[in-house]
């Protein structure tokens, strides 16, 4: 059986010819697919949304861990010079301890780097998608 559609405007004959997805066997007026296809619509710019905010959420992330690691170092510089003046190892073993902090955190730096890269690439690839698939 095929489908049967009662087409109301160019828009909407676009619209039923890019819903693949729909059972032929079925009669649906246009309406209903145009009503299907901004609902499918909303439920991927929502999802886009809740996506963005994600890489959002781990850039900021991101940005305070380096923050941190700028002041590990920077106190880390300020006990070498205490040591160096006062020679007392103390603070050298303290400024190691920052050193090997700020080293971690760097690591940590570079997952989120790669988390958000990779995240950005399925957002880049799921909007062209649907750009070609949609109009």
């Amino acid at each position: 059986m095929t489908l049967k559609l009662i087409r109301k405007s160019p828009l909407q004959s676009k619209l039923v010819s890019n819903l693949q997805w729909l059972d032929p066997s079925s009669m649906v007026s246009v309406s209903a697919i145009a009503s299907i296809w901004m609902r499918k619509r909303k439920d991927q710019k929502r999802q886009r949304e809740e996506d963005m905010e994600k890489v959002e959420r781990l850039a900021a992330k991101k940005r305070k861990i380096e923050e941190d690691i700028r002041c590990l170092e920077d106190n880390a510089d300020r006990m070498l010079e205490k040591a160096e003046i006062h020679e007392i190892h103390r603070f050298l073993v303290q400024a190691n301890a920052l050193r090997r902090s700020a080293k971690d955190k760097k690591k940590e730096v570079l997952d989120l780097t790669n988390e958000i890269g990779t995240k950005k690439a399925a957002l880049f690839s799921v909007q062209l998608m649907n750009s070609h698939r949609i109009l």
